[in-house]
């Protein structure tokens, strides 16, 4: 029910369809009498997601029909700014946005909608750090061949002469970007949908979702209901309904982190010396922007505090009166920066509702819970620019069961369910995404908002232990450690910045749903901003493209877990049991490693792949007698646990999967002297001294722990010789203390540091180890054969006759050998910080796009892994190739002189990892003993 058929979107478009499209260009839409009663898919919502997803859809091959309760664009499409910027913090929205920009000039062409003016984009900077953002997306843009100018104050005067340039930094001019005309788009969206065979509805509400309940509990949808009663029967059904979202969504028990705000442009008088030839403009450090209209001027921005608003079900073609107070802060940041706007008069002012998301990304994918349910709305005033792309995507999503790039960034199942479900939760994180929408993307930013929603049970004890926590997936995770915090810097309530304060709560529209939930701010006529908040403080000074100032800390748990033991909460992982009589047919089918015949107590990594084969996940899945348990990633655990469910409701797998997340606490102990330290400490459960002499690596055992029985995993994602605790919540308080109470006798005793460590300090010993970070530099996109993760699947591969999820693709890959790998790039100079997302340069030739670096403290160099592309002369990548070149990595507009690592950088030969450190540690008194 996940998906509808196989086949491929890219460049698919039937002969004739420019013909077809040119003489539909004008037609009506479907009239009410012509309602099918069965269909494909039904997209619910015509503005542009809704017109571009059937488009895409019907092109596809996929019986489409789309529903609009008005007509097309009048939620809030019609009123759209329609800016288009490639320059993005994202590869993946610089992609999204690329096709939409070449979809309007494709149909327009095509359908004769005029819908793209490709009048340029300008960045200002008035300070460098946002400078150096800048050059950071100028620098991603060589890669994309998005062409992009950094200027200095009196050029920007060139290109834009209305604005005052005095204390202008620099910018960045893209002179291929441009406006979508929202009306225009939707119509050539439309049009083409239909000459590809879509029906499309107006004047046709949807009343609810219809479903049925499958045998596992789960709701499957079967079709809608329009608001006249008549039922079409649909295994899909897509809601593109924007703000009005979650009013469909409920129809079938299933709330979406989705709140509607007010958000407001006004339009100015013609401005002498304005044209429609001059670039939109945008101002991040003084959130606005300026759109060009003709000869007058669009103004817009980010306020600090905004007013949400429930939307009602009738609202089309319809706006509010502008609260000038609310918008007076943006247009004081307008005259600074364009001074003619001040004498010119306002012709209108365009104040509509948006939605907006708890990070200001978009919700697009399967609904999670929900069968045949896909979402594609919440786009937080980006809907124009990235209709295109997002509807390309959903559509290949749907038919052939994943997207073609990466989109974890939008899938609703990003979010977990206790998040969702916590209004809370929602309006708060929703405000700060919003309030922070032009705020300078550093890569180590933390949210103030929503903290503390999702705990270990050990989090208190960390705290106390100087923890500074990381707020994923709703849950706090360890950073890094200030052993001078003790406690002191753990987030607050949140204060909304202070934008609140003067009586301007009623902004927030406090629904019955946070009135019920308590939200503190309830009955608040004001909200004043906190005076001092340690944590915040801390976290701007993590706030820079160059080294953090928890850097040096960071680098002390390095060197702890490299040359003692580091002690480090995981708790956040998913754990999740797969039983029931089909339980190893199941994970045979969807892992991509060999499952079969394995013995109990085996822990295998393995990546699950999708038909195309490529990895969805990577996880560990160890054999137990009471069934099969997964330690899945927790960013990533409610996308995985869905993903393994559908696979088997697909295949009709007997089996049951439980979600063991919050009732297991994972302790990992890393390091030399790891077996040691858990020596002192660990029992087989009849009293005597646990064996880890026989405790092989990729293996589990039981175990006790201050009088408590757990699992004990031998793994390690640092490098090291280690062991992860999975041990239950109730009793993980206990177990920790008595961990780190013989972690204190041990240090006093052989004098090696035992610390807690955080996720910055496993991020650089992961890299400096070349292990993957699924959604970073592995995802839905690459195979494990261009990852350099094939071991997992060569073995399965090589058996014949041996199923499994995306084999035939493997295979095909596999023959025509890799035309892009994942390759490991360190910066000579040990000075250069790195942060993703800078280019790959092979003898002078820009050849990838970094996705993930770290500091390698034990190496003392950044280090950086990319995805390098195979030149067109070459048949396929090669070692030889990649070894015989000189490397460079590009950032800000600079070339780093690099090395290629074909190996990993620390212990490529995994001596470490097996315990033996006698090389490591030769002539140290303090070697740990010899495994």
């Amino acid at each position: 029910t996940a998906m509808l058929g196989r086949g491929t979107l890219r460049g698919l478009r039937s002969v004739g369809t420019a013909r077809a499209c040119r003489s539909l260009a004008t037609s009506p839409s479907s009239t009410k009498k012509e309602l099918p009663v069965r269909t494909g898919a039904v997209v619910v919502g015509g503005g542009s997601l809704g017109s571009s997803i059937a488009y895409h859809l019907a092109l596809s091959g996929v019986d489409t029909i789309l529903l609009e309760k008005d007509k097309l664009t009048s939620g809030t499409t019609w009123h759209s700014a329609g800016m288009l910027w490639r320059l993005r913090p994202s590869d993946v929205d610089v992609e999204l946005n690329t096709y939409t920009r070449d979809l309007c000039l494709q149909l327009q062409e095509e359908t004769g909608h005029a819908c793209w003016n490709e009048n340029g984009g300008l960045f200002i900077a008035t300070n460098r750090e946002r400078m150096d953002e800048y050059k950071r997306l100028h620098e991603m843009g060589k890669y994309y061949g998005i062409e992009s100018q950094v200027l200095t104050p009196s050029e920007v005067k060139d290109v834009h002469p209305l604005l005052a340039v005095d204390d202008v930094f620099g910018a960045v001019y893209s002179p291929t970007d441009g406006t979508i005309d929202p009306t225009g788009a939707v119509n050539a969206y439309a049009a083409g949908a239909r000459a590809a065979g879509a029906r499309i509805f107006e004047d046709v509400g949807v009343a609810s979702i219809e479903s049925i309940e499958t045998p596992s509990g789960r709701p499957e949808v079967t079709g809608v209901r329009t608001t006249s009663g008549h039922v079409i029967s649909a295994p899909i059904v897509i809601n593109a309904c924007g703000a009005w979202a979650n009013k469909l969504a409920l129809t079938v028990g299933t709330r979406l982190p989705l709140l509607a705000m007010k958000h407001a442009f006004v339009v100015t008088e013609g401005i002498e010396g304005m044209t429609p030839a001059l670039p939109n403009v945008r101002d991040h450090d003084l959130s606005i922007y300026l759109k060009t209209q003709g000869n007058a001027i669009a103004l817009g921005g980010y306020e600090t505090n905004p007013e949400f608003r429930e939307v009602d079900d009738d609202f089309s073609f319809g706006l509010y009166d502008l609260d000038w107070d609310t918008f007076a802060q943006n247009l004081n940041g307008h005259i600074k920066r364009c001074p003619a706007i001040e004498s010119a008069g306002i012709t209108s002012t365009v104040c509509g509702p948006e939605s907006f998301t708890p990070d200001h990304k978009p919700l697009i994918g399967p609904q999670p819970g929900v069968d045949g349910l896909w979402l594609a709305c919440g786009f937080n005033s980006m809907g124009m620019m990235m209709g295109g792309g997002a509807g390309r995507e959903l559509a290949r999503w749907i038919v052939q069961g994943s997207p073609s790039v990466d989109m974890f960034a939008f899938d609703p199942a990003r979010y977990h369910p206790s998040s969702i479900a916590d209004p809370i939760w929602v309006k708060e994180r929703t405000h700060e995404s919003y309030a922070k929408t032009y705020a300078i993307v550093f890569p180590h930013d933390e949210a103030l908002a929503g903290r503390k929603s999702r705990v270990s049970a050990i989090h208190n004890q960390l705290e106390e232990q100087g923890c500074i926590h990381q707020a994923r997936h709703g849950f706090e995770r360890p950073g890094w450690f200030d052993p001078a915090a003790s406690g002191a810097h753990t987030p607050q309530p949140y204060d909304f910045y202070g934008a609140y304060d003067n009586e301007g709560a009623w902004r927030l529209a406090v629904s019955v749903d946070e009135k019920a939930a308590a939200a503190p701010w309830t009955d608040l006529e004001s909200i004043a901003p906190r005076d001092n908040h340690a944590y915040l403080n801390l976290i701007e000074g993590e706030l820079t493209f160059g080294w953090c100032a928890s850097h040096d800390l960071i680098a002390t748990e390095v060197n702890a877990t490299r040359t003692g033991v580091g002690i480090i909460d995981q708790s956040y992982f998913g754990k999740f049991m797969l039983t029931g009589p089909d339980a190893t047919a199941a994970v045979q089918w969807i892992c991509g490693a060999d499952m079969e015949d394995r013995e109990l107590g085996r822990v295998v990594y393995t990546p699950l792949l999708n038909a195309d084969g490529r990895v969805e996940a990577d996880l560990t899945v160890t054999k137990l007698a009471s069934g099969w348990y997964f330690a899945a990633g927790g960013n990533t655990a409610t996308k995985d646990y869905e993903w393994i469910t559908r696979q088997c409701q697909d295949r009709k797998f007997d089996v049951s999967l439980a979600d063991l997340s919050d009732t297991i606490c994972m302790i990992s102990v890393q390091g030399p002297h790891s077996a040691d330290l858990l020596r002192t400490v660990l029992t087989d459960g009849t009293g005597d001294v646990f064996d880890l002499d026989s405790f092989p690596f990729s293996t589990s055992r039981t175990v006790e722990l201050a009088g408590v029985s757990m699992m004990c995993l031998r793994l390690t994602f640092v490098g090291e010789r280690g062991y992860e605790l999975h041990v239950p919540a109730e009793s993980a308080a206990e177990v920790y203390k008595a961990l780190c109470d013989a972690g204190k006798r041990y240090e006093q005793h052989v004098g090696v540091p035992v610390r807690p460590i955080g996720y910055r300090a496993i991020d650089s010993m992961s890299a400096e180890k070349g292990y993957r970070h699924w959604h970073a530099d592995l995802s839905n996109r690459d195979t494990p054969l261009e990852a350099g993760i094939g071991f997992t699947v060569l073995p399965k591969l090589k058996r014949e006759g041996v199923p499994f999820l995306g084999r035939e693709a493997l295979e095909k890959y596999r023959a025509a050998g890799l035309q892009r790998r994942l390759v490991c790039v360190v910066a000579n100079d040990g000075s250069v910080p790195l942060h993703g997302l800078e280019t790959l340069w092979r003898d002078g030739v820009c050849v990838g796009l970094v996705k993930s670096t770290a500091y390698g403290h034990s190496i003392g160099k950044s280090i950086s892994y990319g995805y390098a592309d195979c030149p067109p002369e070459l048949e396929k990548i090669t070692n030889a190739w990649l070894s015989e070149g000189v490397w460079e990595i590009g950032d800000k507009a600079t070339r780093h002189p690099a090395t290629l690592n074909l190996r990993a950088p620390y212990d490529a030969t995994n001596s470490r990892i097996k315990g033996d450190y006698t090389e490591a540690f030769a002539g140290d008194p303090k070697v740990p003993v010899a495994q």
